[in-house]
């Protein structure tokens, strides 16, 4: 809706197998931060090239784990999803 690609992280995570397992005590994936990160880098470097956006919105909880000179911003909401929608 603002130009920007947008990014979600756990369809990334999922797609291309970068959980290495399951914690069932916190039920959650377990991801490797580096092959998601290079993932992520990967995809910047390809829309970053191209004109039709103006930007890209990655949207995860694990997104403040890439390398700063891959983000111009991170913004972290400290509430319950709920309170997100």
């Amino acid at each position: 809706e603002c130009g920007f690609y947008y990014l979600d992280a756990n369809k990334i995570i999922s797609k291309n197998k970068l959980a290495e397992g399951y914690d069932r005590k916190r039920k959650t994936k377990i991801v490797d931060i580096k092959k998601l990160n290079k993932f992520l880098i990967k995809e910047i470097s390809i829309f970053k090239k191209d004109k039709k956006y103006k930007g890209i919105t990655i949207d995860s909880h694990l997104s403040h784990y890439l390398p700063r000179k891959y983000a111009d911003l991170c913004i972290v909401a400290k509430c319950g999803i709920n309170e997100l929608g």
